[in-house]
């Protein structure tokens, strides 16, 4: 996090469908946030100190980082412009 100013943490799952209809929206996410935020996926149960710690509860689960503040989990499908606007770049 040192390195990055902002971040979208974008908790997943390879079982869950809405997890996979948001790959798209993801990919586009991290193209149009390039060489502003870093976009990173995470799987809860490989990475469960993490999610427990920012209380991600459910799947998919998005997490920004502003200048090392974390946000609430916002959870579900959610829009491209909804993405970008968690990170305030």
């Amino acid at each position: 996090m040192s390195k990055h100013r902002h971040i979208l943490l974008c908790f997943s799952a390879d079982w869950c469908p809405p997890c996979r209809a948001m790959e798209g929206t993801l990919i586009n996410t991290a193209f149009e946030l390039e060489h502003k935020a870093l976009v990173i996926k995470a799987d809860p149960k490989v990475c469960e100190a993490l999610a427990a710690s920012l209380n991600v509860r459910s799947v998919p689960a998005y997490v920004a980082f502003n200048d090392g503040v974390a946000s609430e989990p916002v959870y579900g499908i959610q829009r491209i412009d909804s993405l970008l606007d968690m990170v305030l770049v």
